[in-house]
């Protein structure tokens, strides 16, 4: 896993989504411990003309243990930006939808693979483009999350209690 930024939690509120969702609202909002979080991706290099792609998101709260799994099942997300977001729910809409696109879509950033809106949110692109991805999260013991991960090469099979989430 590559690290690439730190992300700010001061209320405890993730939000998760396709950054050009987020003028409109967030497409998820989880309450996670608040604080300091690494945001990592991982890379993978595919066959043929496809090269290196960020297979993943990662977001981990500074003090947790990294090599343990992120499993839960929580949610499929959209994405028709080929981007994905993690942000602090509470502060990063506060941009307004105008700087969103002068953020998220400006020139300098198209062209990376990750970047960082300063210490409110982190972004990356999907690996693959378009599509529906998994959010998975790991929680403490009070129930808190400490880790989530977006996976956008993910080549396991849909399990029968993802399916029943994503149906609900």
């Amino acid at each position: 896993m590559h690290r690439f930024a730190t992300l700010m939690l001061t209320a405890g509120r993730l939000g998760v989504s396709d950054p050009c969702h987020a003028s409109e609202g967030l497409d998820t909002v989880l309450d996670a411990e608040p604080g300091a979080w690494d945001a990592l991706v991982t890379i993978e290099k595919r066959g043929g003309w496809w090269g290196q792609r960020v297979s993943s998101l990662v977001l981990i709260k500074v003090g947790e243990d990294t090599t343990l799994p992120i499993e839960q099942y929580v949610d499929s997300l959209p994405v028709d930006a080929g981007l994905m977001m993690f942000c602090d729910a509470d502060r990063l809409p506060q941009l307004g939808p105008d700087a969103y696109d002068e953020v998220i879509c400006c020139h300098d950033n198209l062209n990376r693979d990750r970047f960082q809106i300063d210490d409110r949110g982190v972004v990356s692109d999907t690996g693959l483009g378009d599509g529906i991805y998994k959010l998975r999260v790991r929680r403490n013991q009070e129930g808190k999350i400490v880790a989530a991960k977006v996976s956008f090469l993910d080549d396991e099979e849909d399990s029968e209690e993802d399916m029943e989430e994503i149906a609900a």
